[in-house]
């Protein structure tokens, strides 16, 4: 897969996460312009990192 097709499907799966919310996730770009650095937050159970 060639840089322009993994971009393409990247931003794809942003906007269907922006859409579609996980929950105890969230997800969402470092640099607007840098859809290959993202930032993540996974939600643990109670009294864990």
């Amino acid at each position: 897969m060639g840089a322009s097709q993994a971009s393409l499907l990247l931003q794809k799966q942003l906007r269907d996460l922006c859409k579609n919310p996980v929950d105890d996730f969230s997800a969402g770009l470092v640099d607007e312009d840098n859809v290959f650095e993202w930032s993540l937050s996974i939600i643990g159970p109670p009294d864990t990192l």
